[in-house]
């Protein structure tokens, strides 16, 4: 991902890439899948034997939901931003998980 955020001259005092934290790794996020995915199942298996055959659906609903959001906040956490300082200058530099760079110059004093 470095690779796509400018370089500019001059040397550099300050150089850092900021990415966001995300605490679960994808393996632990296929494990709590299969936990949130056994327990629905279970808890939709039980009121598809009493009679209630609807909110056999809305269990799995609820595991498209939690599964959707999970990834939407693991595309988040693909924005990197670089700040750069150098003598004359203070760039901030952004990615967005689209690719879109933008870019902000000042002063360093």
């Amino acid at each position: 991902m470095g690779d796509e955020i400018s370089h500019t001259a001059g040397e550099y005092l300050f150089d850092a890439v900021l990415t966001p934290h995300r605490s679960l790794s994808p393996r632990g996020f296929w494990l709590l899948m299969g936990c949130i995915v056994a327990v629905s199942f279970t808890g939709g298996l039980v009121f598809l034997i009493a009679g209630a055959w609807p909110i056999f659906g809305f269990f799995g609903l609820d595991v498209a939901l939690i599964y959707w959001a999970f990834r939407a906040s693991y595309r988040s956490g693909r924005l990197r931003e670089r700040l750069r300082l150098t003598r004359d200058e203070l760039t901030v530099e952004r990615i967005d998980p689209r690719g879109k760079l933008r870019r902000w110059t000042f002063q360093p004093y």
